[in-house]
């Protein structure tokens, strides 16, 4: 087996500062601090993924709520009495304006999640790449570890706020698809 010149150094280093394992041991632990980094750095990408698809479905319903909206206007010009068509026409378009503003939050909400996940993602994947590497060689076995914690735990936080944007976006959707239906139950009370 080629020795990683990296790999040797660090090891080396970790020996000079008291380190009292083989270097095989050495070995698996710089590569479990690596997995566990690119295991939440996917972690995170996936949970981004999810709060994605999350806002399309709170785009669909804002289309949705458009469409409604459209409807109740339509519905509007149909009704002979024309105070109670205004009446409804009014109650409907502010149900719609209600639905697509709650669809906007919900979709800027997860894009947000979704580019916090992916920075604190990548920061962690760069930090196990250089351990893995051996660029990043730490100045005491404490450092080490607390590094790999750190970057360990960010991942997991942002894996964590793209999952509360997911179910924001979720909560979202469902609202404005049941002012949507609202919206239409109008329209349909109008014509």
């Amino acid at each position: 087996m080629e020795k990683n010149l990296g790999h040797a150094t660090a090891y080396g280093y970790a020996k000079s500062k008291g380190y009292t394992g083989t270097e095989e041991e050495f070995g698996v632990l710089m590569a479990s601090y690596a997995s566990v980094a690119q295991d939440a750095s996917q972690s995170a990408n996936s949970a981004a993924e999810s709060a994605q698809l999350a806002s399309n479905e709170a785009q669909r319903a804002n289309q949705s709520a458009t469409s409604a909206h459209n409807d109740a206007e339509t519905a509007s010009n149909i009704k002979t009495d024309v105070e109670s068509a205004k009446d409804i026409t009014v109650s409907a378009k502010d149900t719609t304006v209600e639905a697509k503003n709650i669809s906007i939050e919900a979709k800027n909400s997860a894009i947000n999640a979704k580019d916090t996940a992916e920075s604190k993602a990548q920061i962690a994947e760069a930090w196990a790449v250089g351990q893995k590497n051996g660029t990043d060689v730490p100045s005491t076995d404490t450092t080490y570890h607390n590094n790999a914690k750190y970057y360990s735990e960010q991942a997991d936080i942002a894996k964590t706020d793209a999952e509360s944007a997911q179910q924001l976006a979720q909560v979202s959707a469902t609202s404005a698809s049941e002012s949507a239906s609202e919206a239409a139950a109008s329209a349909q009370t109008a014509s």
